[in-house]
Order: C-alpha cells, then structure tokens, then sequence
C-alpha cells in the first residue's frame, strides 16, 4: 500500500474489511475454521481453495494467509521468507521459540549471503533525494512565517528530509566521483576503506547514527499516514499529508539494512563485505544519422561474504534443523555458519 498514491490501497483488502456475514459480523478469513466455513468442508485446503474462498466473499486471499499464520501449526516458505531479514520483517514473522526446518539446506550458505547483500541504482538515489526534497520543501512553506526553521533542533523530523536530501546528493557525487579516471568503469572497495570514506565525506558531518535517525523519522511519517489513511478511508491528498512513496521507503530500509549489518557490533562484519561502484552498458541504439548512443546505468552494490552475518539474525528461534543430502563435510559447512 503506498500513501503517495491517489488510491487508498488495495481495493480487496479494504473490501474485506467491509464484507457482512447474514447475521451482520464482519467477514474475516483470519483462521482456518473460518476458511473451512468459507469453503463448505471440513477436509484440508490449500493455496487454491483459499483463492476460492476469497473469490466467494471478496477477501484477499494474499491477507488472509498473511494472518491465518498467527495461529499455523505449520507454515511452509521459500528460503528468503526466513532469512531475508527485509522480508521477514514485511511479513511480520517472528522466530521466537519457533523450530526452523530447512530442507535441500545445501543452498542455504548462497541465500544468507544474498540476505545481507543489496545492490541500488543511481536512479533510486536520486528518485528519494527529489521526494525528500519536495516534502521539506512543502514544510518549509506551511511553516513560513510562524516558525522559523533556525529555531528546530538538528536531528528533529521538520529537519530529517532536508537532511537525508543533503546525504543523498553527497552519495550521488561520491558514486560518480569514484568511477572519475578508472577504465574499467568498475571500483571496489573493503567494508572498511568504504566506511572510512562515507564517514568522511558521505556521512559527514553527520554519523551513520544521525544518518540513520533521519531516514527513520522519514518512514515513520511513512508509516503513520498509513494509518491514518486506513482510518479515514481518505487519501493523502483529502488528508493534507505529504510523505515519501512505498518505492523511497523501501530503498531507505534496504539502505539501512545493509549498513546496520556493517555496524554492527563495533563494525565487527565491515571486513566480510565489499562495496563496488559498476557503471555498465545497458542499451545501445542507432540514431537517424547512424550515430551509436549508449546508456550506461551506474549501479551501488553492497557484497557479503560471510553467510554467518545473517544467519546469526535466526538464532532466537527454539531450534534450527538443517537437511540435505550434500552437506559434507560438516564441519567446514558449520563453520560457514557461525
């Protein structure tokens, strides 16, 4: 659901909510008994029973799964809905005392490090730095001539999309700056030499804590219109409100993701990525007079190496049980882990 649309979300999820059974309840297909009512049948169901059900009486079957798990015995998933930690926080799964069972677990090393990997265009950057400028910009004039924007304490939420504009620019500049003079149109970096530039010139002069406090008032403006719109059945526009889109949000939490990763325990993990500035060829065309154009796109990426980094994030769960087929040797595979 993104507020910046003039939509108010989705139409089968607000629909749901609206649904009346013949004696007046609301309809909610938030457990499976109500699925079994639903459906007519007390046998098992599946994914496509529950498409049925939410067909029958005009509920989102995407929704209802969603909180049908809150009481689930059993849930089965694709690896990335567990160690994903982006995912896993969307999808509000908490491991708590849970038993994790990963089958074919073999491929479990490559999908932890993708967990703690990211990779943003230069497009994405500059799509969030043009939305928080526009939200400070409309601040700026609902407080003109009332408050003055010198009497704000650094680091409050009238500040934080100035602010988070200022760092983008200054990442943007950096990225470009850094493929000045290199051939191979290609530059990385250790976890540490690039934390010790973007403390120096792309944090500066703010830290990675100032940074992060900033991004996060931003998507807590995010997530506080959604409440309201879910309240008011109202858009942004009726409701006066101006936030950042779905899209910027979540590039800032992925952003944040990974860079919380490197922080970690005094940057303990800063040495198991590498961070790479790539500009590449992305289409080639022949104009009307014969002339090649090429577009090149500049791409961030964020690398790790170490599949332990993210796969630490699941040890609140009971227990984890891993099987596979081809997970010899072990000892060299539990210690990838650790």
């Amino acid at each position: 659901v993104d507020p910046i649309k003039v939509h108010t979300g989705c139409q089968y999820f607000n629909t749901s909510m609206k649904m009346l059974n013949d004696d007046d309840t609301e309809v909610k297909m938030t457990n499976d008994e109500e699925v079994r009512r639903i459906i007519g049948s007390e046998d098992a169901w599946d994914i496509e029973d529950l498409v049925k059900a939410g067909e029958k009486v005009g509920c989102c079957p995407y929704y209802a799964a969603r909180q049908i798990q809150d009481s689930a015995d059993l849930i089965l998933c694709p690896y990335n809905y567990i160690i994903n930690p982006t995912i896993r926080k969307t999808m509000n799964i908490n491991l708590k005392e849970q038993i994790l069972i990963f089958d074919e677990a073999h491929h479990i090393e490559d999908v932890a490090r993708e967990g703690a990997s990211s990779s943003f265009g230069l497009e994405d950057i500059m799509f969030t730095n043009f939305e928080c400028k526009r939200i400070h910009t409309n601040v700026f004039n609902k407080f003109e001539g009332s408050t003055p924007f010198k009497l704000f304490p650094p680091l409050s939420k009238e500040l934080s999309h100035r602010d988070l504009a200022n760092f983008l620019s200054r990442l943007k500049e950096w990225m470009e700056n850094s493929l000045v003079g290199i051939y191979s149109r290609t530059k990385v970096w250790t976890g540490t030499e690039a934390l010790s530039e973007w403390t120096a010139i792309v944090f500066h002069p703010w830290s990675y804590m100032d940074i992060r406090q900033m991004a996060g008032n931003s998507i807590h403006l995010h997530h506080e219109a959604l409440k309201k719109i879910k309240e008011k059945q109202k858009n942004l526009l009726v409701l006066g409100l101006d936030v950042l889109s779905k899209k910027s949000v979540t590039f800032l939490d992925r952003m944040l993701l990974v860079l919380d990763f490197m922080h970690k325990k005094h940057s303990l993990y800063q040495e198991d990525f590498r961070i790479s500035v790539v500009e590449e060829l992305v289409s080639e065309t022949k104009n009307k007079t014969g002339v090649i154009e090429q577009v090149y796109k500049i791409q961030l990426n964020f690398w790790c190496l170490n599949p332990g980094v993210c796969f630490k994030e699941l040890l609140d769960c009971k227990s984890i049980i891993l099987t596979s087929g081809t997970l010899s040797p072990m000892l060299s595979f539990a210690s990838e882990l650790k």
